[in-house]
């Protein structure tokens, strides 16, 4: 029986890996544009008839208790968009230009990765899955900074394959979440690379931190890495502009305040780097990704 069950799973893992495998050719076939305007429309269609949108709605209510209902379907559909372009965008990063004549995206502040480069030295980069965070790497990469990125890989093996030769780029490596990615974590820092950390999901092993002023279970490995290490965390984030034109933007380091007392001083920078996000979001709350269940699970009952 669990011979069975087994072989079936793998089964259908290979089934999903193949399909995704068609799908992505034929996104990249359409080419940048047409792609994510496709994928865009796709889960706006959809989107609301699935069950996470409640998830968005109720997470809406609870940031942004003012609003009307019409508001925050506005501020779905936006969000819907963005995620059903980010994945138009993934078998497309190749054609999303970061120099020449009419580049797809731009930076703001890139002195300051210039200046890391410069004097070589190391930082903990964290972002938050805002307008097309897969790109956030290359403002960096293009100014010669090696960076380690954790990620967390796809459950199907054939698709997080697939995944990361679109995010192929010099200077870029990716460390799965896990024991795996640990070792490579303490590799770069050895190796004088810098870290890169998405920070605003809801982790259930995470130190729990305000967020929007209620209480949530947030990854802090990123301030912890940046404590131990002595490094600076740099925020960056991605604004979408229309038909995948993008700007990544360097906010200036934040140096975390060392007290002597890890947990405190590791609670202390979460606190700063959850209002730091906070303030993206509350600029353009349809650039993030509200379908999750961010805070407990009372919540959502």
């Amino acid at each position: 029986m669990a011979r069975k069950l087994k072989l079936k799973k793998k089964i259908l893992n290979y089934l999903i890996g193949f399909l995704a495998h068609g799908v992505f050719f034929i996104l990249h076939k359409l080419g940048l544009e047409r792609a994510a305007n496709f994928t865009g429309w796709v889960t706006r269609k959809i989107g609301p008839f699935l069950s996470v949108h409640k998830v968005g709605l109720r997470n809406l209510e609870m940031v942004f208790p003012n609003n009307t209902p019409e508001e925050n379907e506005l501020i779905l559909q936006e969000c819907w968009n963005n995620i059903g372009r980010v994945a138009g965008e993934l078998p497309n990063l190749d054609q999303l230009t970061i120099e020449g004549s009419n580049p797809r995206i731009t930076s703001e502040n890139r002195a300051v990765i210039d200046s890391l480069v410069a004097q070589k030295q190391q930082a903990v980069i964290f972002t938050a899955h805002y307008g097309c965070w897969e790109i956030i790497p290359w403002g960096g990469a293009a100014a010669g900074l090696n960076q380690t990125i954790v990620y967390r890989k796809a459950n199907n093996k054939q698709v997080d394959e697939l995944i990361q030769k679109f995010r192929e780029r010099k200077h870029v490596e990716f460390a799965p979440k896990g024991a795996k990615g640990v070792r490579m974590v303490y590799k770069a820092l050895k190796e004088g690379r810098s870290l890169g950390f998405l920070v605003d999901q809801k982790m259930d092993n995470g130190m729990e931190v305000p967020f929007f002023g209620k209480p949530s279970m947030c990854p802090h490995w990123a301030a912890e890495f940046a404590i131990k290490n002595n490094l600076p965390m740099i925020p960056v984030y991605c604004i979408r502009h229309p038909k995948s034109y993008f700007k990544i933007v360097i906010e200036d380091p934040i140096y975390p305040e060392l007290t002597g007392d890890l947990e405190k001083d590791v609670y202390n920078l979460m606190l700063r780097i959850n209002k730091r996000m906070e303030e993206w979001i509350k600029k353009r709350p349809g650039h993030w990704f509200w379908l999750h269940r961010r805070w407990s699970k009372n919540q959502y009952r």
